[in-house]
């Protein structure tokens, strides 16, 4: 049977795809998942599925039109505000011969923070965040105990997000990935007019963390081959440097 949905009705689509990234057809969206690009086990893809509403569009899905939906045969990954209202629906399509292997609906993401409906009440707990850049390595951080983790979905952080998230917390460790594009980012945050307008924030007992990973490094990837404890111990040696770093920056002040 071909299926088709309507543009507008969003959380039916997660509502399908939640349900058929369990069945025959969602068994590949399960491998990719598991696979050495992924590293999810059993449980994880449990977590994955009933917290981040994570699924798999069948490829008989189209559009009200006739066409084929552009999400189908895709993992989806929606996306949702503070309040666990529904804004955008974001993709991966894992097949080998993929043309477009990451696509989002449009939406503001200056607003968003990915997974921060559900990492808020332990950002409180914990008085800290970690902040990430994809979908996947939120929920991957999340199921290794780091529940205080959200992601910026490629974009920068920015200041909106900062203020979103100094509501809950102290602390902000930056983890980008380890690339060029990873160590860019973060480096050029750190020196640019972001950095003039957040450098106030010790004042106020609120510290921004960056978080250097090894060369061609993700973060899901550190902790899959050294360990929670080393990842822990990534955080403590970049909480001391930064530490440094703001007393010679606060000194004569």
């Amino acid at each position: 049977m071909r299926v088709k949905i309507p543009e507008i009705e969003r959380d039916k689509l997660v509502e399908l795809a939640n349900q058929c990234i369990l069945s025959d057809e969602g068994k590949a969206a399960i491998e990719y998942l598991k696979s050495d690009h992924r590293r999810f086990d059993d449980i994880a893809i449990k977590m994955a599925i009933d917290q981040f509403k994570v699924g798999y569009v069948p490829s008989n899905v189209l559009n009200v039109n006739g066409t084929s939906h552009e999400f189908a045969g895709r993992l989806i990954m929606p996306v949702y505000d503070a309040y666990n209202k529904l804004v955008a629906l974001s993709s991966r399509d894992f097949r080998p011969n993929a043309k477009i292997k990451f696509f989002h609906e449009s939406f503001i993401k200056r607003n968003i923070l990915y997974g921060f409906n559900i990492a808020k009440k332990n950002i409180i707990k914990h008085k800290m965040a970690i902040v990430v850049e994809g979908e996947f390595d939120v929920q991957y951080l999340h199921f290794k105990g780091f529940n205080f983790t959200v992601g910026v979905l490629g974009s920068a952080l920015g200041l909106s997000h900062i203020a979103m998230l100094c509501r809950y917390c102290r602390e902000i460790f930056i983890v980008l990935d380890g690339d060029m594009a990873g160590s860019t980012a973060t480096k050029k945050m750190i020196k640019n007019g972001l950095a003039k307008k957040i450098n106030a924030l010790p004042y106020y007992d609120i510290s921004i963390i960056p978080v250097y990973l090894p060369e061609k490094t993700d973060p899901d990837e550190f902790i899959y081959k050294n360990g929670s404890d080393a990842f822990i111990d990534l955080l403590r040696k970049s909480r001391k440097e930064n530490e440094v770093k703001i007393k010679e920056m606060y000194s004569g002040c």
